[in-house]
Formats: C-alpha cells, structure tokens, sequence
C-alpha cells in the first residue's frame, strides 16, 4: 500500500503552539513540532513532560485548549480517534486493547466497518503481516499468543487503514531483542514507503540506532531538537531531565548471606482460563543479593508475583519461605510482619488507587505492617492522619517525587513519579525481603536510575531482592543472578556477568498453538470516559436531578390535566406547612435515612444489597417476639431486647445473600432481591395464622404492642420517635467511621479496587459479611422501629417500599451519611406529597412512586454523563476499502 509522495518543503504534520490547559496546569504549553514524510521522529521527555497529552491531541482523544494542527498544510480539527484515522494518523498504544477470548480477525474487525466480511479481514490481514514481515494467523485466539504477537495485530490493525503517520507509543517494551529487531526492520520498511512514524521511547539506544530526528519535552514544553544518530545516550538523556543522569552503582559488589527467600517446588493452577500456571519453581535468594527474573509478558511473571507476595497463598506452606519461615499458605499481611515488602506491576488500581491521596495510598500498604506508627484509637482503628502524612512526605523527598500538591490523588502523577512513591513507601520500611515486579515500567531515564539505584543499595544494606522485569537494560544494571520465566517454568539461576542478551531473548521464547474463528460484532452506542471530571457537577449533581424531576414532574401533572404550579405546590410545600405534617415527615424519614446509610456501606465496599426491604420485615418481626409472644412480661427490658433483636433479625437474614457470594459466588442483587419476597410471604402468614390477635375481630394483625415495647417519642408536642434519633445517630457513627478508620479506608479501597485491597492485605471475603450484615442490622433496626414506634403492631404490610426507596436516599445523597440524611428528608416528603396531593387536586398516591422513580433514573444519568461522553458508532458500507467506524482508542 504505497503512500503519494508529499512535497518536500511541506511537513505532512505540524503543530504550531499547541497547549494543553487542565484548570491552570499547562500539560503542553506552546508545542511546535513538525513531521516530514518517510522520516522516523522520535519524542523523547520525562513522565510528566507532556508526551502522552501531546499524542491524544493528535490522535483526537483530548482537544487543544489553543493552538492549532496542520495536515499536509491545511488546519485540522481532530474531534476523535475515528477523525484521526480518516485522515491518515494511526496509533499503537503501549498497553494492547485486545480481547483474549477472540481471534485475530476478530480483534481486528473491532475497528473496521462491520460491513466487511471476517473472510476479507482474514485475507487482508494475513497478506498484509506477511508483506512487513510481521507473520500472523487471523485464525489464532489472542490468549493463546506471545506479547510480541499481540504487539503484531495492534500494528497490521493500524496499517489496514493505510495511515501516512503511525504513532508507536512505547513499542519495544514488551518484546525481546529478537522481535524488537524485526520490529525496527518494519518500521525501516515504512519509512522507505514515505510513510512517517512519531516514536516514543525511554529506550534510548534505541532511538539513536533507528529515529532520523528526535524532539525533546520538558515540563510541557519543546527544549530541545536534534538528530539523534549524532548524540550518545548520556547526552539524550541530559536533553530530557536537564541534568546528568545518575549511573547506577554495581550491583555485583554486594556481599552475599544468608538466604532470605525461597521458594521450594512452588506450583499453582491458573485462577483463569487465560492466566498461566507456576509448574515446579524453584528459587532462592541470598541477603545482599538481587536476583532478576526475565521473561515476556504473559508467561508466569504475575501469577509467581501473586504466590510470592501471599495475594493468593499456595496450600503448602513450605513451597514459600521468607526468612526461612513457612510462608506458602500465609496472606500478604502475615509476609509483610515477617520483614517483606511487595511491589506489584499494575500502578493504578493494584499498588495505589487513583483515586486517594499518597498519604491514604501509603496506608494502603502499611496500614499493618506499621500499625503502631499508623493507626490509634484501639479497636476503633483510627487513622493517624498526621504520623501518615509525615511519612509520606518523607518518601517524596527521598524519592524525589514531583507532585502538583502537597498530598495530591495518586491518579494526578505521572506514572514514573507514582512509581517512586510506590517504590519509596516500600524502601522506606528497610524490608528484610523486596520482590518487585516491572519496577521501572514506562518510567523515564531519570527515575529509572534513582529507582534502580535505590534497589541496589537496599540490596548492599543486606536485604535480598528479587526483581521481575521485562527490560533487559535494566536486568543486566542491577541483577547479581539472572533467572528466565517462560510457560510458568523458571531456569536456573546464573550469574548475571556469565549471560549476553542473545541468551536471555532466546530462553525468554515460547510455543503457542492456533484456534477457529467465529462471531461478529454489530453496531453500536459506546460511553467514552472523560479523561477529566468536573467536580462542580459532581457536587451539583443531585440538585440537577431534582430540578429535573420537578420538570417532568409538571409535564406529567400537565397531561392529567392538572394545573403544575397547583399540583407542585400541593405535593412539595403544602405538608410543610403545619408542625405535624413536619413531625410525619421526621417519622418517615427515619427508616429511610437508617437503611440508606448501611446501604451506602455495602455500595461503597461494591456488594450490592438490593433486598433491605425484606430485612426491615424480618428485623419488624424478630423485634416483635417479645411484645407478641410474651405479651404478659412486663419489664423495661422489654424495649432495649426488641431493638437487639430487630438488629440480629436484619442482620442474619443479609446474612443470606452474604453467605452465598462469599462461598458460593452467587450474585447478591438476585437472592438478597428473592429473599424480600420470603419475608413478606413470611409476615403474612404470621399476622394470619400463628401471631393474629384473637381479639382482634380475625383482622390481620398482631396484639397491639405494650407501653412498654413502644418508642417513647424525641419531644412531648409530636409523634417523632427515637426513631428519627437512631437514624440521625447512625448517619454520624458511619460518616466518622468512612473518614477517620481503618475500616472504612478498607471499604473504600475494596469498592474501588478489590486487587488493591487484596495487596493491602484486606479480605473481601469478610467486607462482604461486614458490609451485607450492617446494612441488614440498620435495616432491622429501621424495621423494629417503625412498629414499635409508629405503627405498635405487625400488619400483613408495614412498609410503603422504604427499602426500595432507600436505594434512591443512598445515591441522592452521594452515598455520604450526611448527604443521606438531607436526601432521606426529601424522599419523605415525596411520600407525605403524594398522600397531601391525592386530598388536594384527586391524583393517585402512586404518583409517589413516579417521582421517586424519575428522581433515580436522573441521578444515575447525570452520574453516567458526569463521568462518560455518549458516543453513537455509524456504520458505513463500503464493498472491499476499509473505513474506521469506531471512536474509542481502539
């Protein structure tokens, strides 16, 4: 597919002051930059310098805040990837977007017009990779592939659209020297073919060995250009950071002792159809030593991290010794107190969590291992906010990482300024025993030096390291002995100074078998997530919601032929206006505020109790025993045991649904949503069979409750109970629970990501328990209140929904406490409206339920427009010629 020639005076790319604002932070401030035709550029900089921003604007997944991008001359608007690719700009992202349970073809077609068949993508993709000597079988599943061929399909993917600019984002990271060098012969290809190539790497032998020019970044700004065969990489590297970068020390110094790690004929299955098992490994490293293990991508190197750290302990417990104690069925927190320390590959969402600041992200890991410098208060668990905050800011000038704030969210570095921190909050509890896995991933030169250094000279101090890592540069710079991982097996290990390169990418190879193709994708409307949201809109959220609920609300009184203004008027302000219409609404607002705020627990933590209706039945009737059944005993007692055993009732019938996602994987939502069902059935025949009063003329109901088993009420001029108290109570103890304890810094770290909670040492096995039986306590205890408060007996039905109802509470108030109590008011005044409304203008109170009902769909939009862009993907047919359909990165 040969590209037409470009004039030679004329760059096919060019940007002219191109800037990149996110709220007053310059990303990219002023860039100029051109690209010829047939040339190979490289764009070199530091983590943070502005690399990646640069590239989304050309390849139009962030838009220019000034500036402006001329193609072949001619001024550009590039709103998307799908405006890109018709242009002509086709990019290969460092991390694949591959789909392991599809072929090839398939993965393929993802990206192409759906009006072409899989047998003409098949043909055109296997003629095409033969062509640029970058072989594959269209037939093959992704799973079963070596990383250098998944890299293959990324790129014949990109060059089925005949692009003139290819962007290759860190392409060698993944691949041995071996396919590296057939990598460099096809990009040798294009280049003779007039097409261009924007190059970016931290490898810069690289760079110099194939780049024709290279433009250099620093601080979002262009410092430098130069043509990078004329320099050395010392001096490429001093264009990036400014400075010298540092050499690291030897590591072949280190004095040797005794053995610190070993693992003994260590073998685990694979968790997954697409994991890979640990066959017979065998390791030992000595303290003062560093042993590394290479490998490629996807043969073992996580899986042996996991068995290793105790994320996912092995049953035998002498396969793992740390310190040459049994540590193979031990988790990661009993490894951490025995002198280990863990740093996993995955940055975000494994070893921090994007979204937390670097003093909760150092708790993250330490909240155990270093519990007396860290957490106080006893059983309460209390965070230590300032001994925290005090170390983390340590690890940031030892590490010299650089950060916009004083204790910024993780997810606002730069990935090499997040990996010091990582690395640092490891190193700065001097660990007995370091395993580290990719430690210098996609980091600069600069930070790679100080990272590498720093693993060394804890390795000099006595400490026995081990290093999992795909960059052979790096291995060779600070391994004493060097292993290979492939298919799950680990060589022996040899002394470092004994292996060349050729060895290693040879040992680092692997077979991998073929499969059938099948299936098609249609189609499609896809939500893009927006690189940034708004926090204004984020806070205005539920306000938006309401006012629009208001609105549609008017339309529907409109079409009933209801006056609106009448109608609202009657349904929001008129039950506010009498003090006992004020005490009704404190009265319904207590069940619902109680519920939603031990549902806001479960939703933070990702369980997802959808059945507190039937808990607050079951916590009614299990609080019920004493005044019902032993109606004759008189105590004051009587009260404080109905309160215990709502709670217990509640409790243990969320005990259900937790039971059976904990041991059995079944899904929460249905059975705890099926047991709401159970309970009514349950109450039913309770009131009509055993539990009816038989002085009650066969109504069914129970006796009327004692005044000793009633709710005495908060003030002598109103009906509001203890009820409403307990809620308000509640709502305090969970909100200080969620803000200052290590137990709710657990719940929000395994709701947002359960592997980082899991390297943290937390079990969700046991948040799931936690979770679902609080929530099941409050929803019992709302239940025990509302019929030993407002209603003194049990009916065949005691709730207008205020389970289902709280569900709406919890996200109206953001899932905060706080926020739940204003929203508990609000949501009972829609019961206390639709009742005031169907006195006043005769509409149904079931148009309660419409307003509760348009009240969630619109806070759950505008959440879902907050965070997403809508995007509708067209379909074009165009016979045999390729056409981009789709508008995500891939």
């Amino acid at each position: 597919m040969p590209v037409e020639g470009e004039p030679a005076n004329r760059p096919l790319l060019a940007v002219g002051n191109l800037t990149k604002l996110f709220g007053t932070f310059a990303a990219c401030n002023g860039i100029n930059l051109d690209i010829r035709p047939g040339e190979i550029h490289a764009l070199l900089g530091e983590n943070g310098a502005g690399k990646s921003t640069l590239v989304k604007m050309l390849f139009g997944v962030l838009s220019p805040s000034g500036g402006q991008i001329l193609w072949q001359g001619q001024p550009v608007q590039i709103s998307s990837p799908s405006a890109a690719r018709k242009l002509g700009i086709g990019m290969v992202f460092q991390h694949f977007s591959l789909f392991e349970a599809l072929t090839v073809a398939e993965n393929i077609a993802l990206s192409m017009d759906p009006g072409v068949s899989l047998a003409t993508i098949s043909d055109e993709a296997r003629l095409l990779s033969q062509s640029y000597g970058l072989p594959l079988d269209p037939n093959a599943h992704v799973a079963d592939l070596s990383v250098g061929e998944r890299q293959r399909i990324e790129i014949v993917r990109a060059l089925l659209q005949n692009p003139k600019l290819i962007i290759l984002d860190e392409p060698t990271s993944v691949l041995t020297p071996q396919e590296a060098d057939r990598l460099f012969e096809t990009l040798a290809k294009l280049k003779a073919e007039g097409r261009s190539v924007l190059y970016i790497s931290h490898r810069l032998e690289e760079v110099q060995r194939i780049c024709d020019r290279a433009t250099v970044l620093r601080h979002g700004k262009v410092t430098g250009a130069c043509d990078p065969r004329l320099e050395t990489p010392a001096s490429l590297a001093r264009m990036m950071v400014g400075s010298d970068v540092a050499h690291v020390s030897a590591a072949g110094t280190c004095s040797k002792g005794d053995v610190q790690l070993e693992a003994r004929h260590l073998s685990a299955a694979a968790r997954t159809p697409f994991a890979v098992s640990l066959k017979d490994v065998s390791l030992k490293v000595r303290a003062g030593e560093v042993l590394a293990i290479a490998g490629v991508a996807g043969n073992g190197q996580g899986e042996l991290f996991d068995a290793l750290s105790g994320e996912y302990p092995v049953q035998d417990a002498q396969a793992v010794q740390v310190r040459q104690k049994p540590a193979g069925n031990l988790g990661i927190t009993a490894r951490r107190l025995m002198g280990a320390g863990f740093v996993p590959e995955e940055r975000h969402g494994h070893a921090a969590v994007s979204a937390l600041s670097l003093s909760d992200n150092l708790v993250l890991a330490r909240c155990q291992s270093d519990r007396k410098a860290f957490i106080g208060g006893g059983f309460l668990g209390i965070i230590r906010q300032q001994a925290v905050k005090r170390a983390a800011k340590r690890i940031s000038e030892t590490m010299d990482v650089r950060k916009s704030g004083e204790d910024p969210a993780a997810g606002s570095l730069s990935g090499g300024n997040l990996q010091k921190f990582i690395v640092g909050r490891e190193l700065d509890r001097q660990p007995t025993v370091l395993v580290v896995n990719q430690p210098t991933w996609g980091v600069d030169a600069g930070a790679a030096s100080r990272i590498r250094q720093a693993l060394v000279d804890l390795a000099k101090s006595g400490s026995a390291v081990l290093v999992i890592s795909q960059d052979l540069d790096e291995i060779f710079e600070v391994a004493t002995e060097i292993a290979v991982i492939s298919e799950g097996r680990l060589s022996d290990a040899y002394p470092a100074a004994t292996l060349s390169r050729e060895k290693i990418g040879l040992l680092m190879g692997g077979m991998h078998g073929n499969a059938d193709v099948q299936g098609r994708r249609p189609m499609r409307i896809e939500l893009e997530k927006r690189p940034n949201v708004s926090t204004l809109f984020s806070i205005l959220s539920p306000f938006i919601a309401l006012v629009l609920t208001i609105i549609v609300g008017a339309i529907m009184f409109a079409l009933l032929g209801k006056n609106p203004l009448d109608a609202l008027y009657s349904f929001f302000v008129e039950p506010l206006l009498e003090v006992w219409s004020l005490h009704e609404l404190a009265i319904k607002a207590a069940p619902l505020i109680l519920i939603a705020v031990g549902l806001s627990v479960c939703y933070r933590s990702n369980n997802w109790n959808i059945g507190a209706e039937g808990q607050f039945i079951m916590g009614a009737i299990a609080g019920s025993i004493l005044p019902v059944v032993f109606y004759e005993w008189h105590s004051p007692l009587v009260l404080p045991l109905m309160l215990v055993f709502g709670m217990l009732g509640g409790a243990l019938f969320a005990g259900i649904p937790a039971f059976l996602k904990a041991h059995l994987n079944t899904n929460e939502i249905l059975t705890s949503l099926m047991l709401v069902y159970v309970a009514q059935l349950f109450l039913d025949w309770l009131v009509r069979g055993p539990w009816r009063n038989p002085g009650g003329m066969n109504f069914p109901e129970t006796r009327t409750f004692g005044a000793e088993a009633i709710l005495p009420e908060l003030v002598s001029s109103g009906r509001t109970h203890w009820g409403f108290a307990f809620a308000i109570i509640a709502a305090i103890l969970v909100w200080f629970m969620m803000r200052y304890t290590l137990k709710g810094f657990e719940i929000t770290v395994l709701g947002q990501s359960e592997r980082a909670g899991r390297f943290a040492g937390f079990s969700s096995r046991k948040m799931i328990w936690f979770s679902m039986m609080l929530s099941g306590a409050f929803a019992g205890l709302a239940g025990v209140s509302e019929v030993s408060g407002a209603i003194q007996q049990l009916r065949p039905v005691i709730s207008p929904g205020y389970g289902f109802t709280a569900i709406i509470v919890a996200f109206l108030g953001r899932l905060n406490p706080l926020g739940i109590v204003a929203a508990g008011l609000v949501l009972a005044l829609t019961y206390l409206g639709g009742e005031a409304a169907q006195l006043s203008i005769g509409v149904s109170e079931k148009v309660t339920r419409v307003f509760q009902g348009l009240l969630l769909f619109f806070v759950l939009s505008c959440d879902t427009l907050i965070h997403y862009k809508i995007r509708v993907i067209w379909s074009k047919l165009s016979g045999a010629s390729w056409r981009v359909v789709t508008d995500d990165d891939h």
